[in-house]
């Protein structure tokens, strides 16, 4: 496979997974509760993630969260590698925000009849 190291989507790719493997290597050895980057790990991660950006459970169809869940214990060895978690999170992340806020364009066009 050739990478041109003028395209700025290789050198992206290429920033963010050092980001990734520095973040790793942090977590493991720097903080102030140091832990494994293990499966463990990667659960804990998922969950207050789609905790994070999905309080209420609205956003996300269970289609997307059980595409999303492949990686549920993958995370940590994604981290550097490959950004596939993040890639499907970002687009599935997307796409629901596009959903919910064509639902609240819908509902908004009619008057409120209270």
């Amino acid at each position: 496979m050739f990478f041109c190291t003028g395209s700025s989507l290789w050198s992206q790719s290429t920033a963010i997974s050092k980001k990734a493997i520095t973040l790793k290597r942090m977590i493991e050895l720097n903080h102030f509760s140091p832990r494994p980057v293990d499966d463990s790990f990667s659960i804990f991660m998922f969950n207050k993630m789609i905790r994070a950006t999905d309080p209420g459970g609205r956003l996300f169809t269970e289609a997307d969260l059980k595409a999303l869940s492949v990686y549920r214990t993958e995370l940590d060895d994604d981290a550097g590698k490959k950004l596939g978690f993040f890639d499907l999170f970002k687009m599935l992340y997307k796409k629901a925000l596009t959903r919910a806020d064509s639902i609240i364009n819908k509902q908004t066009q009619k008057p409120f009849d209270f």
